[in-house]
């Protein structure tokens, strides 16, 4: 089974923050495929426009990292999770909620 990784867990990933460490073993602990969709991307990039250019220079580069395991989709997290039946990882506790509603599979990584 894939893993939908929304924006609330890129970006950890590509800049220090308090769930950075949670969000590093999540993935270096995962076997299974990323799923990273354009929207997430969007929402990533937005936030990493408000570092300066060196820090999302750096960031832009560690999302690069994904490699293979990455395949881009284009709606929203809620949605693609639910279509293509595969696990939301968010760290987002709204989303989270919303998308048990539906019989969405969520994980939230934590230390």
């Amino acid at each position: 089974m894939g893993a939908y990784l929304d924006a609330s867990v890129l970006l950890p990933i590509l800049i220090e923050e308090p769930a950075s460490q949670a969000v590093d073993a999540y993935i270096l602990a995962g076997a299974q495929e990323f799923l990273v969709s354009d929207f997430a991307a969007a929402e990533v990039a937005s936030a990493l426009s408000r570092l300066s250019p060196l820090e999302a220079l750096d960031a832009a580069a560690r999302i690069s990292t994904f490699g293979g395991r990455r395949r881009v989709l284009r709606p929203t997290s809620l949605a693609i999770a639910r279509r293509l039946h595969v696990r939301l990882v968010t760290l987002d506790r709204r989303l989270a909620a919303a998308a048990r509603e539906p019989d969405v599979a969520v994980e939230e990584p934590t230390s």
